[in-house]
């Protein structure tokens, strides 16, 4: 049941990129990201978050593994929560749900991370309206952007979620965050949440609740609404949340 209401310039090395995901202009010095400039001589974007002129006057809340946290200034010009190692930021808009994102890899004995993208990846041209990110049972799971809690229960083959609203240039969207295994006490509908602010825990809920440790994931979507449209047109209803912020590559090696 459910309830509603890089921080550096970019060098190349052997001809491929690392570091900042966007090209540095040589004249400046500054990193455009689509919505706003970043200069990496300051460690700061050189404009207010589009997504926290509001947000800005209220503090931010970043939590440590262990769910403790401590009040951060509020800083619309933050990058990443100033934790560029483990977060990214693709466009300028917000963080990753979870620190070092990258795709699923396993399903069950075979290795198959394109069916964790968004879009007609799974067999027979299925429709996967989300991304499922590798995230171990107890990974901290944290808001991608300032918004509103929307929902937090249980909705079938989603298992335990929270959907979040936010504004993303100018349209409102809804962030569903599933197969968690605890949400955290503080989120009710209608609350605010702020960017990096913990949402809960990852774990195998709903339809994942028989994967293996080496197939557990965070599955995260962005929605045009409430509606949860199914199959093919459902993917006409929502956004690729790689649009969005950068997903790293399935490493074998790393998911175990």
């Amino acid at each position: 049941m459910a309830w509603f209401c890089s921080s550096r310039r970019r060098y190349w090395y052997d001809e491929r990129p690392y570091d900042s995901t966007k090209y540095t202009d040589d004249e400046t010095g500054l990193v455009y990201y689509g919505y706003r400039y970043y200069a990496p001589e300051l460690g700061r974007w050189l404009t207010r978050d589009p997504v926290d002129e509001l947000g800005a006057m209220v503090a931010r809340y970043e939590y440590d593994d262990t769910s403790d946290h401590s009040l951060v200034e509020p800083n619309p010009y933050m990058f990443v929560l100033n934790d560029p190692l483990n977060r990214v930021d693709l466009f300028g808009l917000f963080t990753s749900p979870v620190s070092s994102a990258q795709y699923r890899g396993w399903y069950g004995s075979l290795w198959a991370p394109s069916a964790s993208a968004f879009g007609k990846v799974r067999k027979g041209g299925k429709a996967h309206h989300g991304v499922d990110l590798y995230a171990k049972f107890g990974t901290l799971v944290v808001a991608v952007a300032d918004g509103t809690v929307a929902s937090v229960g249980a909705i079938h083959g989603y298992g335990q979620v929270v959907v979040l609203k936010v504004n993303l240039g100018g349209q409102d969207r809804y962030l569903l965050y599933a197969h968690l295994s605890s949400v955290d006490q503080n989120l009710k509908p209608c609350s605010q949440v702020k960017e990096g602010q913990s949402i809960g825990r990852s774990w195998k809920s709903g339809n994942a609740n028989n994967l293996l440790g080496k197939e557990e994931h965070l599955h995260f979507e962005i929605m045009h609404d409430l509606k949860y449209t199914g199959g093919t047109p459902g993917i006409s209803r929502r956004d690729d949340p790689a649009s969005y912020f950068s997903i790293q590559p399935a490493d074998k090696a790393f998911q175990k």
